[in-house]
């Protein structure tokens, strides 16, 4: 029998990161449309990498435990939908894929949204470009936004979090990729090649995570002409990595993010969260915990 279609529904950790998501921005939208101090602010949510906005059924199973997901998985609509099911709905919603064909599909829900249609906007563009263009224009003093990146694998740069950093009015959730993309690139006995390690290089925006995942040792006999450089980093000093490089551009970091993991419980992501705002931060920190409480595939 096939299995599953990965592509579409990703894993388990799918449900995990947009219940993350989803509550913060129910807690969030209630702050700035309900408060006193928050209803002057123009409001906006912006997802980088949303894809077609839709939840595919499965039509084949390999296990049990393939039919639970996809039992689960139809019950989960995707981020797009969650941001727009708001009771207090955000001014705008920008909504941004490289990919034409999958925003044709997501503008038919302006069909399902009529009220909110006139506050949606569709991107067909690359997820970096999008962001600096929307923060060079975001305007502190009256507006606020939201952006969730969730990209497929490494596309998300290093200057892209920086510019969201500076604008000291946009609370940050990134997908960043931990197994699935940086610790395949990190060799054990070598350094990457110089096309990898510049790949490296635009996610973190420096040049010392060199210093931080690997380690030379000296050689081990006489014959051994050149000192031994091999990898120290597991996943864990990855996460704590990115975590360090997120304080240099953000006030208020999640200390500790909720890192998603596939059936066999290998780490796939890290669902990050920054902001300049501690109330933000507190919001993330309180749904985190209880997700990672709850479920079996976070850590």
């Amino acid at each position: 029998m096939a299995k599953v279609n990965k592509k579409n529904f990703g894993g388990p950790w799918t449900v995990e990161k947009l219940d993350c998501i989803e509550k913060f921005l129910k807690a969030y939208s209630n702050i700035f449309k309900l408060g006193s101090k928050g209803a002057r602010f123009e409001t906006s949510y912006v997802d980088g990498f949303v894809g077609s906005g839709e939840s595919k059924a499965c039509t084949s199973i390999d296990s049990d435990a393939d039919q639970l997901f996809c039992m689960q998985a139809q019950l989960y609509e995707s981020s797009a939908k969650r941001a727009l099911d708001l009771v207090h709905p955000f001014d705008k919603y920008y909504f941004i894929d490289i990919d034409n064909s999958k925003l044709q599909k997501l503008n038919k829900i302006k069909q399902e949204y009529p009220h909110l249609s006139s506050k949606l906007f569709l991107f067909s563009q690359d997820a970096n470009e999008f962001m600096i263009d929307f923060c060079d224009s975001f305007n502190n003093s009256y507006e606020r936004a939201v952006v969730f990146l969730d990209p497929y694998a490494m596309q998300v740069k290093w200057k892209t979090v920086e510019i969201i950093g500076r604008t000291k009015g946009i609370d940050l959730w990134w997908l960043a990729p931990i197994g699935v993309a940086p610790l395949r690139l990190l060799k054990r006995n070598r350094l990457p090649e110089s096309i990898y390690s510049g790949k490296l290089d635009e996610m973190f925006g420096t040049q010392t995570w060199k210093d931080r995942f690997y380690t030379t040792d000296e050689p081990l006999a006489l014959f051994e002409q050149r000192p031994r450089t091999v990898r120290s980093a597991d996943w864990k000093i990855v996460v704590s990595f990115l975590v360090e490089r997120l304080k240099t551009t953000f006030n208020c970091v999640l200390e500790d993010p909720l890192v998603l993991m596939n059936r066999n419980n290998n780490p796939m992501y890290a669902l990050c969260y920054a902001s300049q705002n501690m109330t933000g931060l507190r919001i993330a920190k309180d749904i985190v915990s209880k997700k990672k409480r709850e479920s079996t595939y976070v850590s």
